[in-house]
């Protein structure tokens, strides 16, 4: 590794020495000696993101072919509703267990919200919801779907409607697309109500199988992420923060069989040929779904640390 020559300050520690711990073509990817934390280098612009996230961001055909600048978004996000919305039942079981206030509609704000399925699934569960999201196509895609008050975020300071307070705030796969991801944290924390809690998810860098795939893992490789975290750096990033850790879990995902066999091919090209002969042999297993729990993502939940208050 070589020391990166521009100084980069740690959100998380506030050191900073850095080393390119990766070097691709189009970027390179930072890690703080101190705690761990690694971040794109450089930053994405406000031009360039606009130009990732668009309706293209949903039914990305490139996903998974060998330029990386195309590295970015779901080859067809509308066809993995049924599955991330059984994701999403596993985790509003969860959520409950967190959830002091015990009134009927509890308020649920969806930072980054996507097309909506998170809210569907909260709302058919009696949460009151809103969405916050950066990619217009989506925005507009949520309020022809659904009667759900849903605002754009375009990179401002204006986040929501700061006279309103919610329950819990959600960041699902959102904190390591954000360039300036304590802000955002410094949003939940004004958003939400006194014991309110925060749940994100996302990559843990820490876990055995990211390590073992190296700069192979794909979280790495996809130009929409920013910040690479661990377990440990994350909690330090909240605590930081001024959020209490109230649960951690690792936390899987359901794929369809075909899809999940063409992501195999940047890990392996040769298990990947394996995996679509098998599917050649047995083609009725195409529709058919897996849930996979390899560690790779975590699950946090914390509520924000009031003064006075325990």
């Amino acid at each position: 590794m070589t020391l990166c020559t521009k100084n980069k300050i740690c959100p998380n520690c506030d050191e900073i020495l850095f080393n390119v711990k990766y070097d691709f073509e189009f970027r390179k990817i930072l890690q703080c000696h101190s705690c761990g934390l690694m971040i794109s280098d450089p930053l994405l612009s406000q031009r360039e993101l606009k130009s990732i996230y668009t309706k293209e961001y949903y039914f990305n055909k490139d996903l998974f072919q060998s330029d990386f600048s195309r590295c970015y978004g779901y080859i067809d996000y509308s066809g993995e509703k049924a599955n991330r919305q059984k994701d999403y039942l596993k985790f509003f079981k969860l959520l409950r267990t967190c959830v002091r206030n015990k009134k009927k509609h509890i308020s649920l704000l969806d930072y980054g919200c996507g097309l909506g399925y998170l809210m569907e699934v909260a709302a058919k569960h009696n949460f009151n919801v809103s969405g916050i999201e950066y990619n217009e196509f989506a925005v507009t895609y949520i309020k022809n779907q659904y009667n759900y008050d849903v605002r754009h975020f375009d990179g401002g300071n204006d986040y929501f409607d700061k006279s309103k307070k919610f329950d819990v705030i959600t960041f699902f796969d959102v904190i390591e697309h954000l360039t300036e991801p304590e802000k955002a944290l410094k949003m939940a924390f004004d958003g939400l109500e006194d014991n309110g809690v925060l749940a994100i998810l996302t990559m843990d860098m820490s876990s055995p199988v990211a390590r073992v795939l190296d700069e192979k893992f794909e979280d790495i490789r996809r130009r929409d992420h920013i910040y690479f975290f661990s377990r440990k750096n994350l909690r330090q990033f909240l605590l930081k923060n001024n959020f209490e850790i109230l649960k951690i879990k690792k936390f899987g995902k359901t794929f369809n069989i075909e899809a999940l066999f063409h992501r195999i091919q940047n890990i392996s090209l040769t298990l990947s040929k394996i995996c679509l002969f098998f599917l050649k042999v047995f083609p009725f297993i195409k529709g058919c779904s897996l849930y996979i729990n390899p560690g790779t993502k975590i699950l946090i939940f914390a509520k924000k640390i009031t003064p006075g208050r325990h």
